[in-house]
């Protein structure tokens, strides 16, 4: 018995090697977890605007739409996470009417929690943009 517990014990100079290796460990694993998380919020972000372009563009085909509601379903599918405003959405249309070309612009503003994860696009916020087109339907 004695032997036994004379090999679970750690010698003189391995007393605090485990908490070392934890203080050198623990910032690297922290911010490979906070810049994975960044990495994943800025993805859903631009996937969130992505889709909000999408829907206000279907919601626009009719052409009876008004651009205020277009503006409204745009903005109400981007919540809770990413906010839009009316100043974010951007129409390029020769007419709102039926047979023309829509198109529309959201961009919106993301800020990364990880200082060292902003510092790849250059600091800062980053502005995300996403686009798409349709045209307006004659009914």
């Amino acid at each position: 018995m004695k032997c036994r517990l004379r090999f679970l014990t750690r010698g003189d100079g391995e007393k605090g090697q485990s908490v070392v290796e934890l203080a050198i460990m623990m910032p690297v694993l922290l911010l490979m977890l906070l810049g994975s998380l960044d990495l994943g919020r800025a993805f859903y972000s631009y996937l969130t605007i992505t889709n909000a372009a999408r829907v206000g563009a279907q919601f626009a085909m009719d052409s009876r739409r008004l651009q205020t509601e277009v503006m409204y379903i745009i903005e109400s599918e981007s919540k809770p996470f990413v906010t839009i405003t009316d100043s974010d959405i951007t129409f390029t249309t020769t007419s709102w009417s039926p047979g023309y070309d829509l198109k529309i612009e959201v961009k919106t503003q993301f800020t990364a929690v990880t200082p060292l994860i902003s510092n790849i696009w250059g600091g800062g916020p980053l502005t995300m943009r996403a686009d798409t087109s349709t045209r307006f339907n004659s009914s």
